[in-house]
């Protein structure tokens, strides 16, 4: 059997993507794996495009292209205002092979979908969950995660886009519902394991919606025999949250640091690092600190856990907006598109618009492939449907 250029462009982006969410905690960080991985995907991917003879305005969403304007405009400007020029292009070619192997992921979707991606983040998902139950390490002040060095808010956030997977990709079927139920309560499960507020809060963007259309279309389109199970389906769910938020969330790391939040270190850190994000930006205002300076200036030396706080101080106002219109653009279209179609696909792109869009004040997108993955798929989807005529 011939394996199509296509197909290592996806065996390679679904490998980059499994070295980010799993391996590297598992088993360590080894850079020149990772590198390698999208060296991969990358140049099956120009090898196609070369092959193909397929116009770039045809594959790729000016969102993801953007990434690498903003990579080369870092480049350009940031060596002339950066602290360490080293850490600065360290940062920059980071940024720009995850900018390239999300291009990558755009050329392997085109005219097949991103299905294939979805099962992807599904699997690895499911992986990370079976891992973390069986074998997982226990965090101090917060719960199970992957490893010693795995941060709780970054597996959260794997769970997070399994349960968008799942969700975008589940039939309007009984049968789907139950099983596709399974694994979101599996998904939401390992959040409250390991801890994660934020993830546990950006999980409601997604499931909710979710419940919300698939029960809705069972009682609508249903026959009577598949609305009397759907009945029975709702107060299962209902009895099933109430059990697990009274015996397992209550109990949980995560319920101790919900109704915490206020005296919590970390939520004081991330006021500090904002406040001095403005104060980055004040310093220099146009075109900011650099990539990757944050944490340089910053006492802590950790970056300021907010993509909103980390481009204002990294670029200055000329480089924010150049990167964030293009992500309020597409996620304007993305909700217009849900509005108008109302189909299950378009909500559920709209919920991960609002999840991202919740997740800008407590992670950063460009240093995270998973979120900048994210942002594929809905450019992906938003330019799919913006060729076809929408009312």
């Amino acid at each position: 059997m011939r394996i199509s250029i296509r197909s290592i462009t996806k065996i390679g982006v679904l490998a980059c993507l499994t070295y980010v969410m799993w391996y590297k905690w598992v088993y360590g960080d080894q850079i020149s794996l990772l590198y390698t991985i999208a060296a991969i995907s990358i140049g099956s991917a120009v090898i196609g495009l070369g092959l193909e003879r397929i116009s770039l305005g045809k594959v790729f969403p000016f969102t993801c292209f953007n990434d690498v304007i903003m990579c080369v405009y870092s480049l350009l400007f940031g060596m002339f205002v950066a602290t360490s020029p080293s850490v600065l292009v360290s940062t920059i070619f980071t940024y720009l092979a995850f900018s390239l192997v999300c291009l990558a992921a755009c050329y392997a979707s085109w005219k097949d979908g991103f299905d294939w991606l979805l099962i992807g983040l599904i699997g690895i998902a499911i992986l990370c969950s079976i891992w973390t139950l069986t074998r997982g390490y226990e965090r101090v002040g917060y719960g199970l995660v992957l490893s010693a060095t795995n941060n709780p808010h970054t597996l959260g956030f794997v769970m997070n886009l399994g349960l968008f997977a799942v969700a975008y990709r589940s039939k309007n079927t009984t049968k789907s519902f139950f099983w596709n139920l399974l694994l979101i309560a599996l998904f939401v499960y390992v959040i409250v394991q390991c801890g994660s507020r934020k993830c546990l809060l950006a999980a409601v963007f997604v499931v909710i919606p979710w419940l919300w259309v698939e029960i809705k279309s069972i009682y609508k389109n249903g026959t009577a025999g598949q609305r009397i199970v759907a009945n029975i389906l709702v107060v299962l769910i209902v009895i099933g949250v109430a059990y697990f938020f009274k015996e397992i969330y209550i109990n949980s790391k995560s319920y101790d640091r919900m109704i915490n939040i206020e005296e919590s270190n970390a939520n004081k850190a991330r006021l500090f690092y904002f406040k001095l994000g403005f104060e980055l930006f004040l310093d220099s205002p146009v075109f900011g600190i650099g990539l990757g300076q944050f944490a340089l200036l910053n006492p802590d030396l950790t970056y300021s856990h907010s993509v909103i706080s980390e481009a204002v101080a990294s670029w200055g106002l000329i480089g924010s907006m150049m990167y964030f219109i293009p992500i309020i653009a597409v996620c304007r279209r993305a909700f217009h598109i849900a509005k108008a179609k109302r189909d299950k696909e378009s909500i559920m792109i709209a919920s991960l618009c609002a999840m991202e869009l919740f997740m800008a004040f407590l992670q950063i997108y460009f240093y995270l492939l998973p979120h900048m993955i994210a942002w594929a798929i809905i450019a992906l989807f938003v330019k799919n449907n913006s060729e076809k005529k929408i009312t």
